[in-house]
C-alpha cells in the first residue's frame, strides 16, 4: 500500500472527524474534549500508550492547533512505517475503531479488535458501544444524535445479515456520513440510503429515480478490462469495471456497426431502417418526426440533458426533446481545440437558443464537468446523457494524470499518427480510453451520494473498435478486417453494464441473452413508468435482468444490425441467434458458427458447416 493511497484514505477520515464535531478549544464543551482526543490518538500510535500522552502534550502546547499537529505527524517517517505493511481491511479497522473509541489507549482497540475477530461484536455493534453515552448539550447534539440514528440503521442492517462491512461498503458508510448535520432532511436520506442496502424487493419503476446514460465512442469489448476479451493489451478501466461489480455485466449486446445509427437507434429504440439513420453523413439526420428518450422522459417529468457527442445530423437535441445541450454536433477534429455547441429551451416561451463558441480545453473533462454542474442544480427526477467523443479519433495525447498503462512519449495535446516520429495510435487510444474512465470516476465520486443512491447508470459502446487501432493476437476474435464498420462481431458487439445506486436494488450478475442497443429505450421508458406514442418499438425491457425480484424477460431468439449507404454503395446487415450468424455484406452471403468459430474466420456456406440450415432460416427472419 503505497503512502499516497494512505494519505487519501485519512483525507476523508479527517473530513468525517470534522463534521462530527468543530475542532475548537478543548475547553469548549466535553464532546470536543473527547473528539479531539481521540483524533490525536488516531494521529499518535494507537499501539504505545504513550502516543496520546505524547501528542497530547503536543497539542496542549501549540495553543490547540491541531492542523499543525497533523502537519507535523504525517510528514514523518514513521507514519509510513507504521502503515505500509498493513492491508486494506486491518487499516480500516482500525481506523474506524480509533475514530469511535474514545477511550484512546492501546487495550480500548485490543478489546474491540478481539471482539471483532470472535464475531461477538460487529463493526457496527461497537461503534454504538462506544459512541453510547454521549451526553453533550451543546450545539453539536443534534449532529451527535442523528449519526448516532444512522449508526443504528447499520446495526440493524448487520443483525439481518442484509450489510456486511466489506472494504467499500465501510468506505460508502463514511462518506454518507457526511452528509449528515442537525437537520431532519439530512438525516432523512441518509436513512433512506442505508435502509436501500439490504433492500430485496423489485426494482421500484414509479418515476422518481434518476437515469444517467453514459455512452462512449468507438469502444469494443475488447478494450473494457472487465470483459477479458483481450487481457494483454485492455486499458485499465477501474472506475467501469466498478460499475460491473456492482451492477450487470450484458456479455452479448449489439450495436449497430457505426455511431450515428447507434445514437438514433438508442434514443429511439427502433432498428436504423426504421428512423433513418442508416449511415454518418447524408443518411445520418435524425427526423423530427422521430420520438425520442428525451421526449417521452420529458413528458413523464424528467429533466433531460445531453452533453457531449451529439452527431445525428441537421438537428438539434433541443429539437428533440433536450431541456439542455453543451458538446459536439459530430466529430471532433481536435480534442485539445474543439467547437463547442450549446443549446437550451426557455421553460416560459418554449423558445430554443443555441450558440458556438470554441474550446481549448481537453474535451472528456469539459463534458464531464459540465455534467455534474447541470446535475447539481437539477431537481429530480432527471436524465443526464454523457456521450463522451473519447476514444473515438483523433488521437491525440491525453491529459498526464489521467493514463497509467503506458509510456507516450508526445506532450499533452501532440496528435498520435501512423508515422515514427509521433506515439502510435494504438496507445493514444487506449490511453483515451483510460482517460475516460478516469473522468467517469470523477463524475460518479461528484454527484450527491443521496442523489446517486437513486440514479440508474447505463454504460455503453456505441459500436466496436475502430480497425486501425485494433491490435491482433493469435487466437483472439480480433483483427482490423472485423472491426468497426463490419457487421462481424468485431464491429457490432459492445459493452453494456447497468449499475445503480443503493436505492435501486440491483442484484450483480453477468448476462449472456442476446441484447440490442433498442432495448435500452425500453429499460428507461420501464424504469420512470412512460410510455411511447410510437407504434413500433424494437427494444424490450431489461429490468427483469437487473435483480432477481422483477420477471426476467423472454430472452431474444435473435439479434440484428445493419449499416447502408447509397452515397457509399453500403448494404450490410447480420442477423443472429447467438449460435449461427447470418451476413450479407453488398450481396455476398456469408453464415458463422459463433460457439466453434468466434472470429468468424470459417464460412459455413462455403464448407456446408452444420449451421448452414440456421443461416437460411436467419436470413429469411429479417426484421421487417
Amino acid at each position: 500500500m503505497s503512502y499516497d493511497y494512505v494519505l487519501m484514505r485519512l483525507s476523508k477520515i479527517i473530513l468525517f472527524c470534522t463534521l462530527i464535531a468543530p475542532l475548537t478549544s478543548a475547553a469548549q464543551n466535553t464532546y470536543s474534549d473527547q473528539v479531539q482526543e481521540m483524533y490525536v490518538a488516531y494521529y499518535g500510535r494507537p499501539g504505545d500508550p504513550g502516543g496520546l500522552e505524547f501528542w497530547a502534550e503536543k497539542l496542549n502546547d501549540s495553543g490547540g492547533d491541531l492542523a499543525e499537529i497533523i502537519d507535523e505527524f504525517g510528514t514523518s517517517t514513521e507514519y509510513t512505517e507504521r502503515f505500509g505493511g498493513l492491508d486494506e481491511e486491518t487499516l480500516i479497522n482500525a481506523v474506524y475503531l480509533q475514530l469511535l473509541g474514545r477511550d484512546a489507549h492501546s487495550g480500548g482497540l485490543s478489546f474491540y479488535l478481539e471482539r471483532l475477530t470472535t464475531g461477538e461484536m460487529s463493526l457496527a455493534s461497537i461503534a454504538l458501544d462506544v459512541i453510547n453515552g454521549v451526553n453533550d448539550d451543546g450545539s453539536d447534539a443534534g449532529i451527535v444524535n442523528n449519526k448516532l440514528a444512522v449508526a443504528n440503521v447499520y446495526t440493524q442492517a448487520v443483525d439481518d445479515g442484509l450489510f456486511d462491512y466489506s472494504f467499500a461498503q465501510i468506505d460508502d458508510a463514511k462518506i454518507l456520513l457526511l452528509t449528515v448535520d442537525e437537520t431532519e432532511e439530512s438525516l432523512v436520506n441518509a436513512l433512506d440510503v442505508v435502509e436501500g442496502y439490504g433492500d430485496t424487493g423489485a426494482i421500484v419503476r414509479d418515476g422518481t429515480k434518476n437515469i444517467l446514460l453514459i455512452v462512449a465512442d468507438d469502444i469494443g469489448v475488447d478494450n473494457i478490462e472487465v470483459y477479458k476479451e483481450q487481457p494483454n493489451y485492455s486499458p485499465n478501466t477501474p472506475n467501469i469495471d466498478s460499475l460491473a461489480s456492482d451492477g450487470v455485466l450484458f456479455r452479448n449486446a449489439w450495436a449497430n456497426p457505426k455511431c450515428s445509427p447507434s445514437r438514433a437507434s438508442l434514443l429511439t429504440g427502433r432498428h436504423a431502417f426504421r428512423h433513418g439513420v442508416t449511415h454518418p453523413g447524408r443518411e445520418g439526420t435524425l427526423a423530427a418526426s422521430e420520438e425520442t428518450i428525451a421526449e417521452v422522459l420529458s413528458a413523464a417529468g424528467y429533466k433531460t440533458a445531453i452533453f457531449g457527442k451529439w452527431h445525428l445530423g441537421n438537428v438539434y437535441p433541443s429539437d428533440q426533446g433536450f431541456d439542455y445541450f453543451s458538446g459536439a454536433l459530430g466529430n471532433i477534429e481536435d480534442y485539445y481545440n474543439w467547437e463547442k455547441t450549446q443549446g437550451s429551451i426557455d421553460t416560459n416561451t418554449n423558445e430554443i437558443t443555441n450558440t458556438t463558441e470554441n474550446e481549448t480545453v481537453y474535451a472528456t473533462q469539459v463534458v464531464t464537468e459540465e455534467s455534474l454542474a447541470w446535475i447539481e442544480q437539477a431537481s429530480g427526477p432527471w436524465f443526464v446523457e454523457v456521450a463522451y467523443n473519447a476514444p473515438h479519433s483523433p488521437y491525440h495525447v491525453p491529459p498526464s494524470d489521467r493514463y497509467s498503462s503506458f509510456s507516450l512519449l508526445g506532450a499533452e495535446g501532440d496528435a498520435c499518427t501512423r508515422s515514427a516520429n509521433t506515439d502510435s495510435q494504438a496507445d493514444c487510444y487506449r490511453a483515451a480510453a483510460e482517460a475516460m474512465d478516469s473522468y467517469i470516476g470523477d463524475l460518479l465520486a461528484g454527484i450527491d451520494p443521496a442523489v446517486l443512491a437513486n440514479t440508474l447508470i447505463i454504460f455503453v459502446g456505441d459500436n466496436g473498435t475502430p480497425g486501425e487501432v485494433v491490435i491482433e493476437e493469435s487466437g483472439l476474435p480480433f483483427s482490423s478486417d472485423h472491426a468497426k464498420g463490419t457487421v462481424y462481431e468485431g464491429g457490432v458487439n459492445v459493452p453494456l453494464i447497468i449499475s445503480g445506486g443503493a436505492n435501486i436494488g440491483i442484484d450483480s450478475s453477468e448476462v449472456i441473452d442476446l441484447i440490442q442497443i433498442q432495448d435500452l429505450f425500453s429499460t428507461m421508458l420501464d424504469l420512470a413508468n412512460a410510455a411511447s406514442s410510437s407504434s413500433m418499438i424494437d427494444g424490450q425491457s431489461l429490468i427483469g435482468y437487473l435483480d432477481t425480484e422483477t420477471a426476467a424477460p423472454s430472452p431474444r431468439t435473435s439479434q440484428f444490425t445493419e449499416l447502408a449507404s447509397v452515397n457509399e454503395g453500403l448494404d450490410r446487415w447480420a442477423i443472429s441467434n447467438g449460435h449461427g450468424k447470418y451476413i450479407y455484406n453488398e450481396g455476398v452471403e456469408e453464415c458463422y458458427d459463433l460457439d466453434s468459430d468466434p472470429g468468424e474466420l470459417l464460412e459455413q456456406y462455403a464448407v456446408q458447416g452444420l449451421v448452414e440450415t440456421d443461416c437460411d432460416i436467419l436470413k429469411t427472419s429479417r426484421p421487417q
